[in-house]
């Protein structure tokens, strides 16, 4: 389990860089490894990092693409490294995801995870556009909430922090009482992105979601890895999950 918090926006004061290091820190337990903080005055990225697949500092986040275009953050595994290594005709010296799909985001981009296999939330900016994607596993495994403001557009792993940073500057949001009744009544929880909490949303499973810095105007789409799982039959369902167990074993 790793953890992030970010923001983007085209005008990130000293002070809003100060309560993204202060959320990040308070999330410190979801990765007690190491952390960075990478800013500059339109973006404010904070990672927590749980060490497991490689233990050296390389696989530190946030991380730069090798070209230096794409930074990555990610949260979770990809199991089918092995298969992506091979896909993108790539030496076979990473010692970690990480490592890898930071190197496929030079030849990919946005859609770097359109292959991958596993369970992950993940975020990356474009250096040269100013613009941010978000992209979450197909099952939604691992977390991601968001939130837009005017000024600025905030995502997290976890909504305390998000709900924290927003009422330290002023922003206090309410309960979203209609998403708390579907669930008491129909058991239906964070449908169609919908939180608890009033205009934070919880990114959709599958979805690839993109916001440029200039406009903040937030698209969602459905990635290849939700068409992916949606064009499965049930059987073939059941013999994806098996595979993705047996490699989750290996990996």
């Amino acid at each position: 389990m790793c953890g992030f918090f970010g923001v983007i926006g085209n005008n990130i004061t000293t002070q809003l860089h100060s309560h993204v290091h202060n959320a990040g820190t308070g999330m410190a337990y979801r990765g007690p490894d190491a952390y960075l903080h990478l800013k500059e005055d339109t973006y404010s990225f904070f990672f927590n990092r749980l060490a497991i697949r490689d233990l050296t500092n390389n696989s530190i986040q946030p991380i730069y693409s090798p070209s230096g275009r794409f930074i990555m953050m990610f949260n979770g595994e990809v199991y089918n490294t092995q298969e992506l290594i091979e896909m993108y005709s790539l030496n076979n010296d990473f010692g970690s995801d990480t490592l890898l799909l930071s190197s496929i985001l030079d030849i990919e981009g946005s859609l770097a995870f359109k292959h991958a296999e596993g369970m992950f939330s993940a975020i990356i900016w474009d250096v040269h556009s100013g613009e941010l994607h978000l992209i979450r596993d197909p099952f939604g495994i691992k977390p991601l909430f968001c939130y837009l403001s005017s000024e600025y557009f905030f995502f997290s792993s976890e909504v305390s922090a998000l709900l924290n940073t927003l009422s330290v500057i002023g922003i206090n949001l309410t309960m979203n009482r209609s998403a708390v009744r579907r669930y008491l009544t129909r058991g239906i929880f964070m449908e169609n992105g919908l939180t608890w909490i009033e205009d934070i949303e919880a990114l959709m499973p599958g979805f690839l979601y993109t916001i440029n810095k200039n406009d903040l105007l937030l698209t969602r789409s459905s990635s290849e890895l939700c068409k992916r799982v949606k064009s499965t039959s049930g059987k073939n369902h059941m013999d994806s999950i098996e595979c993705a167990l047996n490699k989750s074993l290996v990996s």
